[in-house]
């Protein structure tokens, strides 16, 4: 325990993903292909004219993509990097 009563532990990973051989992740992998494909539909849209709502439809999609892509890759490089520590 440090001078602040916190004692550093090891880092849970249940609330990103049960387990490393959850099938969660392939599921969360395959949402996240699924997300791609779709996004690259924008490249006929774009436009310096292209809409406002359709620019923000696109932005919103993107910000989906990132947050899913998120929490794959923390999860692979925090488990990675608590079992490096063992």
């Amino acid at each position: 325990m440090n001078e602040n009563g916190y004692e550093l532990g090891p880092w849970r990973l249940e609330e990103l993903f049960s387990a490393v051989d959850s099938p969660a992740i392939d599921e969360a992998i395959a949402e996240l292909e699924r997300q791609a494909d779709a996004f690259a539909a924008y490249r006929e849209q774009l436009a310096p004219d292209m809409a406002g709502t359709a620019f923000r439809a696109l932005l919103d999609d993107y910000e989906a993509i990132v947050r899913h892509a998120s929490r794959l890759r923390g999860y692979a490089g925090l488990n990675f990097a608590a079992d490096t520590q063992n």
